[in-house]
């Protein structure tokens, strides 16, 4: 281990669920400290805090626990700390976190993302979504149609690659089917049962209506967790996983 390099050190990751009641900030730090029990360090020794997107208060659901509302929660002394929007979603915040560990801003950064999506829709009195009464900046391309979730946007490049390169129903399938395995390794996953392809297909039978251009009917959406990040599609759920970095 150098100066110049960042390794992550520690992963942690909270309860997961559909309609959790414990405060979304309690379940960060949950997962924050299953991740210092993993890396070997105390709270006193971190010195950066990384996330994504921050704090949304138009809609806490999506992302209810700043950087700094961790920070002050936890005591933490930091040196450095980000949380935005226009990164590369969860990945943006682990590089944005390497590169202050590798430029000697902090040494030792805690990563996170929070979700609490169903459990705020279950509590719309307590998480309230604040509608705009106009459409802006990127909102203006998917609010009109209301594509609001990044499945419906993930979508559309899936079957972009249906009609220009022959994706098939099995191919895809192998992304539901691979969760699902992880989901079988990690005892907090909703649904540990194995899913098979032959399950699979009988499922997406029924699923829907059949888009233009396509042989058979589309993939069900999936909710599972793996070993160590929580995966979500079209279906909710709340939960919390961070990291550890240093150098």
């Amino acid at each position: 281990m150098t100066d110049t390099q960042a390794y992550i050190t520690g992963i942690g990751q909270s309860e997961v669920g559909m309609k959790l009641t414990r405060h979304p900030l309690l379940l960060t730090v949950d997962a924050v400290k299953e991740a210092l029990a993993e890396a070997g360090l105390g709270i006193e020794q971190i010195d950066g805090v990384s996330t994504y997107p921050g704090r949304v208060s138009q809609m806490l659901g999506f992302s209810p626990v700043g950087a700094d509302e961790l920070i002050d929660a936890l005591g933490i002394k930091a040196t450095w700390y980000a949380g935005g929007g226009e990164i590369s979603s969860q990945l943006g915040a682990v590089g944005a976190a390497m590169a202050a560990v590798r430029t000697g801003q902090a040494r030792h950064v805690i990563c996170y993302r929070t979700v609490y999506e169903a459990a705020a829709m279950s509590r719309p009195d307590e998480y309230p979504v604040s509608m705009p009464s106009r459409v802006d900046s990127y909102t203006q391309w998917f609010a009109p149609y209301y594509a609001m979730s990044a499945a419906t946007w993930v979508a559309q490049y899936a079957m972009r690659h249906v009609k220009k390169y022959g994706l098939t129903r099995e191919q895809l399938a192998q992304i539901a089917l691979t969760d699902r395995a992880n989901a079988m390794r990690n005892p907090r996953a909703m649904i540990r049962e194995p899913l098979t392809m032959e399950q699979y297909m009988g499922w997406t039978a029924t699923a829907g209506t059949r888009p233009s251009g396509w042989p058979a009917t589309p993939p069900a959406a999936t909710c599972g967790s793996s070993p160590t990040t929580h995966r979500r599609t079209s279906t909710p759920c709340s939960s919390t996983t961070a990291s550890a970095s240093s150098r």
